[in-house]
């Protein structure tokens, strides 16, 4: 029995195939009619997504054969239909459907994906572990790892940090240490394995998450091999370690800082996020001194960063009156104005318009004086009498306290 109607959205004629015409057979004109619907955006009903799973076997892998050709078949594949296959057909199906590697661009989010991960098979589900954590499939694959146990979760997050891409890596650190929905998915003890591990990743983004994750929850992890983190080659480890190291020994690790900043032997970064760290953790008075040495350094841009640091931080006469002589322009600009005697910092030295003591505010006031005795002097001058009356009114002259 065939009903017909319009199809929304499309052009053709909608022909609805029965409960019944299902259940005697397909031929090949039904199968493309149903693929053609699906393709042109047409949505089966629930009854009719139902039927398809009471299609014999061979009708429903003609169907799946050609929904497999385009993306939008896949999708209705992976949303519609495998939820309503048979057990063996749908983890078969869901495995056929990993073929596509361009369904699961990262770049790409597909609810559909979800419902693929749950349908493989467990052994499936094992191997493709690695390469799926590094698609759109990894929030599913993390779901999935997590309600089975704890030590599957972190043998499976050890075997992705050692096996997995960049991208598969710094999605798990997200989806298990930092994702707020999620929280503490891990034990302490498997969380500060995993960041061991990640402290040493090849990949300079995963050592930064680890380090700044470590140096809120394991800082013994960063100052066992501190020296190693303070040379590394990633910023954000430097600068963690940097403030591990403040943490637990203040005036050691300034002592420590300083001696870096000044080791012309030691690569440039370092120094700067040494010369950073002290900025960040010392008073004005205590950099102040190292300033005044490091905006004449040759050195131009660790110069510039101390120059930076005096201007947004640590502003002192010391350092503003040596960047003055700094040999690097961009610094004695900074110096120059600091000093500036209209617009520069009483803080470094300078002087402001309205300071009352800045000179400039002193030439403002002697700005339009009159010499004494002058017709304008005079003329102003107030009378005799007005000025004894004044001086009455406020209390001069014969005027009495009140008691």
């Amino acid at each position: 029995m065939v009903r017909a109607g319009k199809t929304v959205g499309a052009s053709a004629t909608r022909q609805v195939v029965s409960v019944e015409t299902y259940n005697s057979g397909m031929n090949d004109d039904t199968i493309h009619l149903l693929a053609q619907r699906i393709q042109a955006g047409d949505p089966l009903d629930r009854d009719e997504i139902t039927a398809i799973s009471g299609w014999q076997a061979e009708a429903r892998r003609r169907f799946i054969d050609i929904l497999l050709l385009w993306p939008a078949g896949r999708r209705w594949l992976r949303a519609r239909l495998l939820s309503v296959l048979p057990a063996p057909e749908r983890a078969a199906l869901a495995e056929r459907l990993l073929d596509w590697p361009e369904d699961f661009d990262p770049l790409h989010r597909d609810v559909s994906i979800r419902d693929l991960v749950w349908a493989l098979p467990e052994e499936t589900f094992d191997r493709a572990l690695v390469w799926l954590a590094g698609t759109n499939a990894a929030g599913a694959v993390w779901e999935r790892v997590a309600r089975t146990s704890r030590a599957a979760l972190r043998d499976a997050a050890l075997h992705v940090l050692r096996h997995g891409t960049a991208l598969a890596r710094e999605t798990m650190i997200y989806l298990l240490l930092l994702d707020p929905e999620h929280p503490d998915p891990l034990s302490t003890e498997d969380r500060t394995m995993l960041l061991a591990e990640m402290l040493v990743d090849p990949d300079p983004e995963v050592r930064g998450h680890a380090a700044e994750l470590a140096a809120e929850s394991d800082p013994e992890l960063l100052l066992a091999e501190l020296d190693t983190f303070l040379y590394d080659e990633s910023e954000r480890v430097r600068a963690a370690a940097w403030a591990t190291a403040f943490a637990a020994d203040h005036g050691a690790a300034a002592e420590r800082a300083a001696t870096l900043v000044a080791d012309e032997g030691a690569p440039l970064p370092v120094r700067r996020s040494a010369l950073c760290a002290l900025g960040e953790r010392l008073s004005t008075e205590q950099i102040a001194p190292l300033l005044a040495l490091l905006v004449t350094n040759p050195e131009r841009t660790l110069a510039e960063d101390a120059a930076e640091l005096l201007w947004r931080r640590h502003r002192h006469p010391l350092p503003a009156q040596a960047a003055v002589q700094s040999p690097h322009p961009g610094v004695r600009e900074i110096g120059e104005r600091l000093l500036h005697p209209a617009r520069g910092s009483p803080a470094a030295g300078g002087d402001r318009p309205g300071a009352p003591t800045s000179a400039f505010y002193r030439h403002l006031l002697g700005v339009g004086q009159k010499p004494n005795g002058s017709k304008d002097q005079q003329r102003d001058r107030p009378h005799e009498d007005d000025r004894n009356r004044n001086e009455y009114n406020s209390g001069g002259l014969d005027a009495q306290p009140l008691v």
